[in-house]
């Protein structure tokens, strides 16, 4: 009897349901009041237009984070001397399910002084991201006894039968691996770049490892 080990992976590609736009609002100065007055008014802006997209449908969720301000030391032009500036901040977060509005959204916001474009995530939602779950763990369990069946062939061996199955980590003995899932979109240009954003897909990904045995 012959005992041997494989790998089995799978991905499985769908198209972007949900898009998570990540917006900052700065502003620097020397006068902390004017500084503070001007991200909460344009916060406000982006705050208000969010709620407007997920009331209107566009968007499905919407996040803001308080509005913070800081001093930092910065040096005077040909100068060792510092003068004290200070930086105000904010971040707002929204996730979109209309793409069109979205990409009409960063032109427009992108255009306003103080708000830079964080970053964008693509994302499934809850049902898809689970149901293409359970197609790839199962798809993983076949990639692994189609390599099972290959080694055994090349050894000259009978059909191997299956002893074990393992998602990554749980292997008695072994050190931690990667969580069982893994996801990951493939997007084009950065939006800051592209207002014309184009959404890549999402990569589900699942990982086992399997012992066989085999005469």
């Amino acid at each position: 009897m012959t005992m041997f080990s494989v790998y089995g992976t799978a991905t499985r590609s769908r198209p972007p349901e949900r898009a998570q736009l990540r917006l900052h609002v700065t502003f620097e100065g020397r006068d902390r009041g004017a500084v503070l007055t001007r991200t909460i008014e344009v916060h406000r802006q982006v705050t208000e237009q969010a709620r407007r997209h997920q009331e209107s449908g566009a968007a499905t969720w919407w996040g803001a984070d308080r509005v913070q301000a800081s001093p930092f030391k910065e040096y005077r032009k040909d100068s060792d001397t510092t003068i004290t500036k200070f930086r105000s901040s904010a971040s707002v977060t929204v996730r979109f399910q209309d793409f069109d509005i979205l990409s009409a959204w960063v032109t427009e916001i992108g255009a306003l002084e103080g708000i830079s474009v964080a970053g964008i995530s693509w994302e499934l939602t809850q049902a898809t991201r689970r149901a293409a779950e359970k197609t790839t763990r199962q798809d993983a369990v076949r990639d692994a006894v189609v390599r099972a069946r290959d080694y055994a062939a090349a050894l000259g061996l009978g059909e191997p039968r299956l002893e074990a199955v393992f998602e990554p980590g749980l292997r008695p003995h072994a050190s931690g691996g990667a969580a069982t899932q893994a996801f990951a979109s493939r997007a084009g240009a950065p939006a800051s770049q592209a207002p014309d954003l184009k959404a890549g897909d999402v990569d589900v990904t699942a990982e086992v490892s399997a012992d066989f045995v085999s005469d």
